[in-house]
């Protein structure tokens, strides 16, 4: 069984750095690290690019959560990064790790919260085709400086802007999840499905490597033979519902 681990500190990040030359000494291909996230982007440093490029035993997946990307929305959010470093880091992920998967979250109606904010965050949603997506209403949390703020933004505006979001990812997905039509991909086998007795096919799901268990989408197996639980097999992208694609296994 492959082993997922996720880094989500400074301090694992270091370790998966020290670590990848006894990774890249195993032979078999039982050894997987899912890279996740610091907390802030301004952790994901060149070296650590580097070596999701080069390492074989590094999944090519980064959860970012950027939280938003306005500078003023940043600055109230006491976020360090600016809208210029974010999309800089991501056109030298891009480059660097030109089959990267990324992962982003993203908070709607934080306490003053214009409209020229959102549409900024619209249209990074829009130009940066983000594989994977989760966008969060702000709800205060006692303690912190933003429950204080008087600029609030009404639950009917948040929501509206909510579902344009939602809307403008479901087409990035569409985008994306086409160009995997016809490519094939490592899979991982999760669970069985069901028999589908029309087609006498055994349907299976399962995840490549751009999937996160739970909070992405998955791939849907049909397969003339049982599959093994666990195991990885090559399958071939046939069509795509959603954020869910579907294949069968390569022949």
């Amino acid at each position: 069984m492959p082993g997922w681990v996720k880094l989500r500190s400074a301090e694992e990040k270091e370790l998966l750095c020290a670590v990848s030359e006894g990774l890249l000494k195993v032979e078999n291909n039982d050894v997987v690290i899912l890279v996740a996230t610091a907390e802030y982007p301004e952790e994901i440093d060149e070296a650590l690019i580097k070596e999701i490029a080069s390492n074989p035993k590094i999944v090519k997946y980064l959860d970012i959560p950027l939280q938003h990307v306005h500078n003023d929305i940043l600055k109230s959010m006491n976020r360090r990064s600016s809208f210029e470093e974010i999309c800089e880091l991501f056109k030298f992920l891009r480059t660097e790790i030109p089959d990267i998967s990324i992962r982003s979250t993203f908070i709607c109606g934080f306490p003053g919260e214009q409209t020229k904010h959102f549409l900024t965050l619209k249209s990074f949603i829009e130009k940066q085709k983000l594989e994977n997506v989760g966008f969060f209403a702000y709800s205060p949390e006692e303690g912190t400086v933003a429950a204080l703020m008087k600029e609030r933004i009404s639950e009917k505006v948040t929501q509206h802007r909510l579902q344009k979001l939602a809307k403008c990812q479901q087409k990035v997905v569409r985008i994306l999840n086409k160009r995997h039509v016809g490519k094939v991909y490592e899979v991982l086998i999760d669970d069985f499905c069901e028999l589908d007795s029309k087609k006498n096919l055994l349907i299976y799901k399962g995840r490549t490597y751009f999937q996160t268990p739970e909070v992405d989408g998955v791939v849907y197996i049909e397969s003339e033979n049982e599959l093994v639980i666990g195991e990885f097999y090559d399958v071939a992208i046939t069509d795509f519902k959603d954020y869910d694609l579907r294949g069968e296994v390569a022949k």
